[in-house]
């Protein structure tokens, strides 16, 4: 019995066209449609901008020779990847997961607490997206947190720190030298 082709290209194109409309990155309207030639999936019937999908492993948006998985390249001001939920009380953001299934790392927006404010989370470590620990913390506030999940300062460290010299805002400076803490004043 023979297989046919048409199928899995069919498949491959709803895949690409459905996971491009999740990135708000591609509008897809009732009339586009998508070709597909023996090297290259190219999009029709699209009103702005350069999209290819080149064989099965990269996606191009403003470029037809993507040079990584995806390759969103634009010379328009403010522009590149927007991610939008649709409710505030929602996380999003980019998940890391490695060959074996599990999550290593998340960067992901959450909600402030009864604001429409968020914090910019950076989470690490190995299973799944919940059982990652935050590891820094931007809040609303601009307050930066290392080690803990609600900064007071801007920056608040939960540990050890570790530095060859600090230096204060009126040019004061401590320091290790070795033998003794030297504290002094510029």
């Amino acid at each position: 019995m023979k297989k046919s082709k048409i199928f899995p290209r069919i498949m491959f194109s709803i895949v690409v066209i459905a996971c491009c409309s999740l990135l708000s990155l591609l509008c897809v309207s009732a009339t586009t449609y998508v070709s597909h030639t023996a090297s290259q999936i190219t999009p029709g019937n699209f009103n702005e901008g350069m999209y290819s999908f080149v064989g099965t492993s990269k996606v191009g948006i403003g470029t037809t020779s993507p040079q990584s998985v995806l390759h969103i390249k634009s010379s328009t001001a403010n522009s590149g990847l927007t991610i939008q939920t649709g409710s505030n009380s929602n996380n999003q953001g980019i998940a890391f997961l490695n060959s074996g299934g599990s999550y290593t790392w998340h960067i992901y927006r959450t909600p402030y607490p009864s604001t429409n404010y968020a914090e910019l989370v950076f989470a690490s470590g190995l299973g799944t997206l919940e059982s990652l620990t935050p590891r820094v913390i931007f809040d609303k506030d601009g307050n930066v947190g290392i080690g803990t999940t609600s900064p007071a300062a801007k920056l608040e460290v939960a540990g050890n720190i570790k530095t060859d010299r600090v230096d204060l805002k009126n040019g004061g400076y401590i320091y290790d030298d070795g033998s003794w803490l030297v504290i002094g004043k510029s």
